[in-house]
C-alpha cells in the first residue's frame, strides 16, 4: 500500500507539475523567438533609419560652414555685416511679424546694401523655459540649425510675466539657461563661433475698454517686472537691450479702447508697424527711413510677407504628425525633397527683397522654375500584398445612383441638397453647419493634407449654401472667405464666424451684407 501511494503521489505530482512546465518551457520559448523577431526588426529598422538619415543627407547636406567674419558687439546702436543671417526667436509678438513684416520691411529699407538674410522662428506662448514641439520634431532636420543665424533677436517675457513677481528670479535664471543653449546648440560656423544676442522687452497691455477682457493694469504691472528682469539679463550678459515697454504703454494710453492690439496684447496691422518703428529705432538710434504705406515700401512688405509665409511651411509644417511625428510613414523621400525645395523659395524671395531695396526692378511675381522637383510617392492602393476593402477598381456613384442603392430605416427619406456638380466650391467638405437663417455653411479644404510647395498659395474656403425658395434643395452657393489653409472646423461668434485656418485661429466678419468676409 505504501509503495503504491507513493507510485500515486509521484504520478499526481507529476500531474500536477506538468503543466507548469509546459507553460514554462512554452514561454522560455515564445520569449527567444520574440526576441529573435524583435532583433531582426529593429535590426531592419535601424536599418532603415540609416539608409533614410543617409538619403536625407543627400537631399538636405550639410553644406561646410567656414569661420564667418567676427561680429560687430552686441551694443546699440546695432551694426550687421554684409549677409548677416538674423533670426527673431520667442513668443506672439514677433510669431505675428509673419503675418505683417514692418519690422523686417525696415531693416531691409535702412540696410538695402546689406542683403540681410531674415527668418522668423518664434511661436504663440513660446516662453524661454517652455518650447513645445510635436514628437521628433528634428527627425528630417532642424530648420533653426539648417538656417545657421548670425544674430539672434530675442522676445520673451509678456507670457511669464502670468507668474508675477514670484517668477521673476526663475524667468531671470531660465532666460539665461535658453540663450546658453542657443548658443552651444547653434554657432555660427564649423569652428563654433557664437552668435550674437539683441534681447527685446515685452510690450504693455493695452486697455480694451471690454468689460470681459482685463484692463491692464495688473498685467502692465507685471510686464513692466519682467521688461526690467530682461534688461537686467542684457546688462549682466554684456548684450544689447531694447525697451518697447515704456514707449508702448505711453502709446497705449492716448486713445481708449483697442487701436493696436486685437484683444490688449497681440498686435493688429496697425499696432505692428507702430511697434515696428519703436524697434527700429531703439537698435539703430535713429529714425526709420522707411515710407511707411507708400506704393513702394507696401510693394517690398508684400514680398517679406509672402517669404516668411514660404518659410512659416519649413519651421511650422502644417501636418507635423505626419510629417515627423508618430504618423511618420516610411516614406523618406517626400518631405526632404519638400523642405529643400521650401528654402530655395524662400531663398528666391530673398533675391527680390534685395533688389526692390536697391530700387531694381523686379518680376510681379517669384520665379521657383529653378528651386527642384518633388518626389511624386507611389501609391499603396491596389498592391497584392495588400489587404483592402475596396473595390479592384474604383468608382463614385453619381447621387442619384446613391440614393436609389441606399437602404433606409423605415420613415426616412434621403434628398440631395448640394453636390459638387453643381457647385464646384463645395468639393472636399470637412464640416458643415446652420446658422440662424437657416443657410447651410461649409469648410472645405482641398489643400488637405497640405500645401505641396510650388503649388498656388491654398484657398480652402468657408462655403454658405441658400435653399432660397424652401424646396429643400440648394439654389446658390456664395464664397464667403477663400484664403484658408487646412479649416478643420468652425463656429458663429458675435455676429461672426471663428475659424481655424491652420496654424491659426481667425475671427472672419461680413461687415457690409455682401456674405463675404
Amino acid at each position: 500500500m505504501v509503495s503504491q501511494r507513493r507510485s500515486h503521489l509521484r504520478r499526481t505530482r507529476l500531474v500536477h507539475r506538468h503543466p507548469f512546465s509546459f507553460v514554462t518551457n512554452f514561454c522560455a520559448i515564445f520569449v527567444t523567438a520574440l526576441a529573435s523577431v524583435l532583433s531582426t526588426y529593429y535590426s531592419d529598422v535601424n536599418a532603415a533609419d540609416a539608409s533614410s538619415k543617409d538619403f536625407i543627407l543627400q537631399i538636405l547636406p550639410r553644406e561646410p560652414r567656414p569661420k564667418r567674419s567676427d561680429l560687430p558687439p552686441s551694443k546699440l546702436p546695432i551694426e550687421f555685416l554684409k549677409g548677416e543671417r538674423i533670426a527673431f526667436l520667442g513668443n506672439s509678438l514677433a510669431e505675428r511679424m509673419n503675418l505683417f513684416g514692418h519690422f523686417e520691411t525696415g531693416l531691409h529699407t535702412r540696410f538695402p546694401d546689406k542683403e540681410l538674410v531674415v527668418r522668423n522662428f518664434a511661436r504663440p506662448a513660446e516662453e524661454v523655459g517652455v518650447q513645445q514641439r510635436s514628437a521628433d520634431y528634428t527627425a528630417i532636420d532642424d530648420p533653426l540649425l539648417a538656417f545657421g543665424a548670425d544674430t539672434y533677436i530675442c522676445f520673451f517675457g509678456s507670457n511669464e510675466s502670468y507668474a508675477g513677481p514670484d517668477g521673476i528670479d526663475a524667468f531671470r535664471q531660465k532666460y539665461e539657461q535658453y540663450l546658453d543653449a542657443i548658443a552651444k546648440g547653434y554657432p555660427r560656423d564649423d569652428v563654433g563661433s557664437a552668435p550674437r544676442f539683441i534681447l527685446v522687452s515685452p510690450i504693455a497691455f493695452e486697455s480694451t475698454a471690454d468689460r470681459l477682457l482685463p484692463d491692464g493694469v495688473r498685467e502692465n504691472e507685471y510686464l513692466k517686472l519682467y521688461s526690467d528682469a530682461v534688461a537686467a539679463v542684457a546688462e549682466k550678459r554684456n548684450l544689447a537691450f531694447v525697451n518697447i515697454f515704456n514707449a508702448s504703454q505711453i502709446l497705449f494710453s492716448e486713445k481708449p479702447g483697442m487701436q493696436w492690439t486685437i484683444n490688449g496684447c497681440h498686435l493688429s496691422d496697425a499696432g505692428d508697424r507702430e511697434i515696428a518703428r519703436m524697434i527700429d529705432h531703439e537698435v539703430f538710434r535713429s529714425a526709420s527711413p522707411a515710407s511707411f504705406g507708400s506704393p513702394h515700401y507696401e510693394l517690398l512688405r508684400s514680398w517679406v510677407n509672402d517669404k516668411s509665409w514660404v518659410h512659416l511651411q519649413d519651421y511650422r509644417m502644417l501636418n507635423g504628425w505626419y510629417v515627423y511625428g508618430g504618423r511618420r510613414t516610411w516614406d523618406t523621400e517626400t518631405f526632404p525633397r519638400e523642405y529643400a525645395k521650401i528654402r530655395k523659395m524662400a531663398a528666391v524671395r530673398d533675391r527680390g527683397i534685395w533688389d526692390l531695396a536697391q530700387g531694381k526692378k523686379v518680376n510681379e511675381t517669384p520665379d521657383d522654375s529653378a528651386t527642384g522637383d518633388l518626389f511624386e510617392p507611389q501609391t499603396r492602393f491596389g498592391e497584392p500584398r495588400q489587404k483592402y476593402s475596396e473595390a479592384d477598381t474604383l468608382r463614385y456613384l453619381p447621387p442619384a445612383e446613391l440614393i436609389a442603392a441606399t437602404t433606409l430605416p423605415k420613415g426616412f427619406e434621403l434628398r440631395l441638397f448640394a453636390d459638387e456638380t453643381r457647385f464646384p466650391d463645395i468639393a472636399k467638405p470637412v464640416q458643415l453647419n446652420f446658422d440662424n437663417r437657416g443657410r447651410l455653411w461649409l469648410a472645405c479644404m482641398p489643400t488637405y493634407p497640405q500645401w505641396k510647395p510650388g503649388d498656388s498659395r491654398p484657398n480652402d474656403k468657408l462655403v454658405i449654401l441658400t435653399d432660397s425658395d424652401g424646396d429643400g434643395v440648394c439654389d446658390s452657393s456664395t464664397v464667403f472667405y477663400d484664403k484658408l489653409h487646412c479649416p478643420t472646423g468652425f463656429e458663429f461668434f458675435n455676429g461672426g464666424v471663428l475659424v481655424v485656418d491652420q496654424p491659426r485661429l481667425l475671427f472672419l466678419k461680413d461687415t457690409d451684407g455682401d456674405d463675404k468676409a
